[in-house]
């Protein structure tokens, strides 16, 4: 059995009161802080190569960002820039560090230098804290997700006597959505207690108003520490879950007005978008419940590998809604090996569930962590259809993005045959 050692740090990334919030497109500033969030940095080392994996309690980072703490870790020995994976939760109750973005909330450059300052601090204290331990991988399933794609009669044409359907943001019981559960569990020797990297898909938008919180990722640990009885450490990464939303859902009340009746009839069941701390407790409870139950089976022959691919972002042809060129021109797809069949995938958007359904049916026997928000940002990754279909993210997020078109249906092909790709190479080497 191949050796690992495990370095593991974090620090504080909570910001000052009254800086923008990212995540919706309307003007947030921070009024409180709710709970704070964190960079935390993972190192491994199997002798031979490294791999390191920030995550970060924000909403997203742009590629500039990326680049800076890669090419910091690169300067460490057998530490190359392609085997470090800049990740976010997602957090909508985070401030905005993408500058290439488009809506309200602004960058604050005092506190993206802070943040990056910060993950390179927990990067050498991680490399400080290397020791001796081991790898555990588990992969449970957890239904607190459901897609947010469904199509509903739009009242306004309604009203004109025209039935017309449209896309819009409403829990889909029958949409696909991904509920693996994929979980590391580590123990170190100088660390008292055990380490877990848990990844899932789904939007943390609980938190809507103007405080700062990690959402339902920073509610995981103290629920899982509750639930095996001992202290935890808890890395989350967000999966593919671009069209994935807590499942918080309640029902339109009918009042005596024409519109409410036809909302009643048509468009019934919505999101609840009055949620908050204990949303984010119940739905954190829920997933280290799934977490605590999960079995578990020591990863042999650790080797670690990595491997970058570039592809070039392809447009449709529709007329362009953006007169600048977009800042991003390609998507980064990333792979990270740890031996024995088991990797993480990351991709630099937020990624529709479809993606990591499809590895998992064309693939079985891989066990892979499918982690989106990673390494920059382009945008949405939707499916073919999903753009054929239209709605908030293949089409109203462009301008947010920066993107001059949707993207063509053919570009899904380019991203299956490019997993294919680097998933038999992974495999070969």
């Amino acid at each position: 059995m191949t050796s690992i050692s495990i370095g593991y740090a974090f620090e504080d990334i909570t910001p000052e009161l009254g800086i923008d919030l990212g995540g919706f497109d309307r003007d947030r500033h921070a009024s409180e802080i709710t709970d704070p969030l964190y960079v935390k940095c993972l190192l491994l080392d199997d002798g031979i190569a490294r791999i390191a994996i920030f995550s970060l309690d924000l909403l997203w980072v742009d590629q500039a960002l990326s680049f800076e703490l890669r090419e910091t870790a690169a300067l460490v020995p057998r530490l190359r820039e392609n085997a470090v994976l800049v990740s976010c939760t997602h957090t909508h109750s985070s401030p905005e560090l993408n500058q290439n973005t488009f809506y309200n909330a602004k960058v604050d450059s005092g506190y993206r230098n802070f943040v990056v300052s910060q993950a390179k601090k927990s990067l050498s204290k991680a490399i400080d804290a290397l020791a001796p331990g081991t790898m555990q991988w588990g992969e449970g399933k957890s239904k607190v997700g459901i897609n947010r794609r469904r199509f509903i009669i739009d009242q306004i044409m309604l009203r004109s006597g025209r039935f017309v359907r449209k896309m819009a943001n409403r829990p889909n019981f029958s949409g696909f959505y991904d509920p693996v559960l994929p979980v590391i569990r580590m123990e170190v020797d100088s660390l008292s207690r055990p380490i877990y990297v848990i990844n899932y898909a789904c939007h943390p938008t609980i938190m809507r108003g103007e405080s700062v919180s990690a959402d339902f990722p920073g509610y995981i640990a103290k629920s899982l520490a509750a639930k095996l009885g001992e202290e935890v450490e808890v890395i989350f990464l967000q999966g593919f879950g671009g069209n994935i939303r807590p499942r918080l859902i309640e029902k339109e009340t009918i009042s005596y007005s024409p519109g409410s009746i036809l909302r009643w009839i048509f468009d019934r069941l919505r999101f609840q978008e009055d949620t908050g701390q204990q949303e984010c407790e119940r739905i954190g409870a829920d997933l280290a419940s799934a977490v605590s139950i999960t079995s578990m089976h020591e990863i042999a022959n650790i080797r670690l590998s990595a491997k970058i691919t570039d592809l070039d972002l392809i447009y449709s042809n529709a007329p362009s809604s953006e007169s600048h060129q977009p800042k991003n021109k390609k998507l980064e797809i990333q792979f990270l090996g740890f031996g024995a069949g088991h990797y993480l995938i990351a991709i630099a958007a937020e990624v529709f569930s479809e993606y990591s359904i499809w590895v998992r049916s064309h693939y079985p026997s891989l066990r892979f962590l499918a982690v989106g928000c990673a390494n920059g940002m382009i945008g949405y990754l939707p499916t073919a259809s999903a753009l054929t279909e239209g709605g908030y993210e293949p089409e109203r997020s462009l301008r947010m993005f920066g993107q001059p078109r949707p993207l063509a249906k053919k570009f899904e092909r380019e991203v299956y045959t490019t997993l294919t790709d680097m998933i038999e190479f992974m495999e070969a080497n």
